[in-house]
């Protein structure tokens, strides 16, 4: 499709040099041919530039999606899809078209009687992010232990037992008065024991700034991947928490105690995973974290913060300087705030927590000057012990979401290894795609390099 694109954008500036004079001695004739010459070669570039932008991004992924995109470009429709980068900086602001936006189905059900049922409401519609968010197809299902669940289509009753189940589940009640709307995947295993013998460890996943989590079922096929890894033994039944970083909306905390503010790393730390057991009544067991973009960085961060329960973590082109800029709205200009969530700075003043780390990028992602190959192989050549670290490096790609989707087996499964007592095999790393070592000390020559075409 590229290569066809790229055909079709050179062939017609040729076309047009060859048919200019060509169209009659008639005034009309010689507008007319000329003017659907230029037109024609001025959508063959457009085209060429949006099968080029999704090739490296991964937009979308199929005509249907490819339709309601341009639509969207062109104000037809409301419901174009955003770029899972972390800097939208329309985000910052809730538009009033997001303020006004019909209240769906799953929110009337919850607002009309059945506070049981957690689904958006008007206040997360009223989000200019939360707004375009949670409108994968779902339906009101009865739950294991009594009351209703609001699950997706994904998987039917009648299949949890062998797939697994996704719930809309609003999660918070704690020390932080914060809460967040996400999916939640419990593993078939989940419906095979007694509420008492529950134990699964919990992955909290995030998505980018300002994201939608709804990009971790549809383009980032999470639960598809944990059942995949979990038949293949190469996963441990885990619940996975999908989720976005941004719990208080517009402001990108970047997953931070606010002094006087939202205490977001609170939330996500602690609230979160008690949220999550008490919810499922599910026992004590270990957390891990995964992310990319901002969620990469907030993963990173939870891990090396909260280490006790936090023993490993994966950052899918994260960062480890927090950002700075408007969406931040100005907390990290308090100096000792901007240090203490700098992981760099954690790493040299203050004592290393033994916990691992999977950063994974693509080798020719250079246009993300903040989140690219430089910064992330910056990051792993610096990592200390007690710390360890691996890297996943892709011949190409790096910060898309096939990148992201291709990356998901292997880091769920090396998540899964890093569980005490594990008994997971470890997933196939991507093909084309370079495995550097874990350990912290070593050199960074590849220990297993992963072939295919190039």
């Amino acid at each position: 499709m590229l290569v066809l694109a790229a055909l079709l954008a050179l062939s017609t500036p040729v076309a047009a040099v060859l048919l200019w004079d060509r169209f009659g001695t008639a005034r009309w004739r010689r507008v007319s041919g000329r003017l659907v010459l230029l037109v024609v070669g001025e959508a063959m570039a457009l085209a060429f530039a949006f099968v080029a932008m999704n090739d490296y991004a991964g937009f979308v992924s199929n005509w249907s999606e490819a339709d309601g995109f341009i639509k969207g470009a062109f104000g037809l429709t409301g419901t174009h899809h955003e770029h899972h980068k972390k800097k939208a900086s329309a985000a910052a602001d809730v538009s009033p078209a997001a303020q006004a936006a019909p209240i769906t189905a799953a929110a009337q059900q919850t607002e009309a009687g059945n506070p049981a049922v957690d689904g958006p409401t008007s206040a997360d519609l009223a989000n200019a992010i939360a707004g375009k968010d949670f409108r994968l197809p779902s339906e009101v299902t009865k739950a294991p232990g009594g009351g209703s669940w609001r699950t997706l289509t994904w998987s039917k009753p009648n299949e949890w037992a062998t797939k697994g189940a996704v719930v809309l589940a609003r999660l918070g009640g704690g020390s932080t008065n914060l809460s967040e709307l996400t999916y939640v995947y419990l593993p078939p295993q989940y419906f095979a024991t007694a509420g008492a013998q529950r134990t699964l460890p919990i992955v909290e996943m995030f998505t980018g700034y300002p994201g939608r989590t709804e990009n971790l079922v549809k383009h980032m096929h999470v639960p598809d991947a944990m059942l995949a890894g979990i038949n293949a033994g190469q996963v441990a039944p885990m619940a996975v928490v999908m989720t976005r970083p941004g719990v208080t909306g517009a402001w990108d905390t970047e997953c931070t105690d606010v002094p006087n503010g939202p205490q977001a790393l609170t939330f996500y730390a602690k609230d979160v995973p008690a949220a999550v057991r008490d919810k499922f009544g599910l026992q004590d067991a270990p957390d891990l974290a995964l992310g990319d973009s901002t969620g990469g960085y907030c993963a990173a961060k939870i891990a090396m913060v909260d280490h006790h329960d936090f023993p490993a973590a994966v950052a899918m082109s994260g960062y480890f300087h927090p950002a700075v800029d408007k969406t931040t709205k100005g907390m990290f200009n308090d100096t000792k705030l901007r240090e203490h969530n700098d992981l760099q700075w954690r790493m040299e003043n203050l004592p290393v927590p033994a916990i691992s780390l999977l950063l994974t990028t693509g080798r020719d992602d250079f246009q993300h000057k903040d989140d690219g190959y430089a910064v992330v192989q910056q990051w792993y050549d610096m990592i200390p012990a007690p710390m360890r670290g691996q890297e996943l490096v892709l011949d190409h790609g790096g910060h898309d979401f096939a990148s992201f989707s291709g990356d998901m087996p292997y880091a769920l499964s090396w998540l899964s290894r890093h569980l005490p007592n594990s008994r997971t095999g470890q997933a196939a790393p991507p093909s084309n795609s370079t495995i550097y070592p874990q350990n912290a000390d070593a050199a960074t020559e590849p220990q297993q390099q992963a072939q295919g075409d190039h």
